[in-house]
C-alpha cells in the first residue's frame, strides 16, 4: 500500500490521538510521543507497527501525538490516516452474537460517534441502549474518520447489557458509506435518520444485506429503528413501520418534526401530541415498541420527569437521552409501583396456571383476563428483573 499524500486523524483533545501521515522518501520514519510521557509508548508503537505491516506500509513519515487514547483508538486513527492518504484500508471480520429478541429500551442515550472520550464508560451508563451517533452530532469533515472510530468501538468496548446502536447518516449524505464501514461489526441496531417513507427504510435494508452478505453474516439479524422526524413522515408511520420485519421499535424526532410544522417548540408539548399518538398507536398496532424524542434541557429535571410521565401515558416504551444524567429519572419513570408490581405478579402465576391445566380461561376476582394483561404483565415483570440485575451489579 502506497501513502500518497498528507492525511491527518484525531484531535490532541483528552482521550484521543493524533495521527499525521505523508508520503516518505526511503523507508518509515515513524515519531510518537504523549502526554503521558513513555507510559504506554511501548503499547502504541507495537500497535501502529501491526497496522503498517498488514497495510504494507514501506515508505512513509508518521508522527504522531497521544492524550490518553485507548488501544482501539490509536488502531482506528491510524487506519483513519492511511485510508485518507492512500484511499485504501484493509477490513475486518467479527464473530457472531445471537440478536436477543425481547429487551428493555426505557432510555437510547445518544453519544457523539466522533468523540473517543465520552465511549470510554459506556458500560456504567446504565442505559439500555447506547446510539452512537454519525449524524447530527458529526460535522461533516468528521464524518469519515467517524464511522471507522465508531467501528472500533463496537468490537473493542464493552457495552454490558445496553444494545450496540448505530444512527447513521441519510443515504443522501454518506449513509451507504456508513453502513459499509460498520456492518462488520455488528452493531445490534440502525437508526434511521428523516424517515418519511417506506422507500427510506428499504434503501438501507438493501445496502445492509449486500454488506451482510460481503462479510457472510448471518441475515436478518441487524435491527433498525425508523425515525420520524417530519410531517411528511408521520403521516406515513404504518407504511415505514411494515416495510420489513427488521423494524423493531419507531422512534419520534422532534426537533425536525417542528421545523417541518413551523412552529413553535413550547414547555407544554403540545405540539407535539397528535405526532407521538400517530407513532405509539402505529407501533402498537403492529406489535413493535415505540420511543419517544429527547428532551434538551439537560438542566430542567422535573421537565423531563413530567415529559417522561406524558409520554409513558400514551404507552410509549422509553425515551431517548442525551445526558447520562437523565438516564435514572426516565427509569424512574417507568418504574411500575408496587401495587402494580403485585397484580402482575398474580396475573402471572395464574396465567401459567392455566397453561399447565391446559385451559384457555383466565379470571382475576372474577373477571375474565386477556393475553393483552398478560403481556402487560410479563413486561412489568422484565423491568422489575432488569432493575433488580442493575441494583445488584451496583453493589
Amino acid at each position: 500500500m502506497q501513502i500518497k499524500r498528507k492525511a491527518i486523524c484525531g484531535s490532541e483533545n483528552k482521550g484521543d490521538i493524533r495521527v499525521a501521515i505523508e508520503p516518505g522518501q526511503q523507508g518509515l520514519e515513524i515519531n510518537i510521543s504523549s502526554t503521558y510521557g513513555k507510559q504506554f509508548y511501548t503499547q502504541i508503537a507495537e500497535t501502529v507497527n501491526n497496522i503498517i505491516n498488514k497495510c504494507g506500509i514501506i515508505n512513509a513519515k508518521i508522527n504522531i501525538l497521544d492524550n490518553g487514547a485507548l488501544d482501539f483508538v490509536v488502531k482506528a486513527r491510524m487506519e483513519s490516516a492511511i485510508m485518507k492518504g492512500s484511499r485504501e484500508m484493509e477490513k475486518k471480520y467479527y464473530f457472531d452474537k445471537p440478536y436477543i429478541k425481547y429487551k428493555l429500551r426505557r432510555t437510547q442515550l445518544f453519544i457523539p460517534g466522533n468523540n473517543p472520550y465520552f465511549m470510554k464508560n459506556i458500560q456504567n451508563l446504565k442505559a439500555d441502549g447506547i446510539i452512537l451517533d454519525l449524524e447530527d452530532s458529526v460535522p461533516i469533515e468528521e464524518k469519515e474518520s467517524a464511522r471507522i472510530l465508531v467501528k472500533h468501538a463496537l468490537n473493542k468496548i464493552d457495552f454490558g447489557r445496553a444494545e450496540k446502536m448505530v444512527k447513521i447518516n441519510t443515504l443522501d449524505i454518506c449513509g451507504v458509506e456508513d453502513i459499509e464501514e460498520i456492518i462488520e461489526s455488528k452493531p445490534d441496531i440502525l437508526l434511521i435518520p428523516k424517515c418519511e417513507t417506506e422507500y427510506d427504510v428499504k434503501k438501507v435494508l438493501e445496502h445492509v444485506e449486500r454488506s451482510e452478505k460481503k462479510y457472510q453474516l448471518k441475515l436478518n439479524q441487524i435491527k433498525l429503528i425508523p425515525i420520524i422526524e417530519t410531517a411528511k413522515g408521520v403521516e406515513n408511520t404504518y407504511s415505514i413501520a411494515t416495510a420489513t420485519n427488521r423494524v423493531i421499535m419507531l422512534a419520534f424526532g422532534s426537533k425536525n418534526y417542528i421545523s417541518s410544522m413551523g412552529i413553535n417548540r413550547t414547555d407544554s408539548e403540545d405540539e407535539l401530541e397528535y405526532a407521538r399518538k400517530v407513532i405509539v398507536n402505529t407501533a402498537k398496532s403492529i406489535g413493535i415498541q415505540a420511543s419517544d424524542t429527547i428532551y434538551s434541557n439537560t438542566n430542567n429535571i422535573e421537565g423531563l420527569r413530567k415529559s417522561t410521565e406524558k409520554i409513558k401515558a400514551m404507552g410509549f416504551d422509553g425515551k431517548g437521552a442525551i445526558h447520562p444524567s437523565q438516564i435514572k429519572i426516565i427509569h424512574n419513570v417507568f418504574m411500575p409501583d408496587e401495587k402494580e408490581i403485585e397484580y402482575s405478579k398474580e396475573i402471572i402465576d395464574i396465567y401459567n396456571k392455566s397453561k399447565d391445566q391446559g385451559s384457555g380461561v383466565m379470571k382475576y376476582k372474577g373477571k375474565m383476563i386477556d393475553m393483552a394483561i398478560v403481556i402487560r404483565a410479563i413486561r412489568v415483570s422484565e423491568i422489575c428483573k432488569a432493575m433488580s440485575q442493575q441494583r445488584e451489579s451496583n453493589d
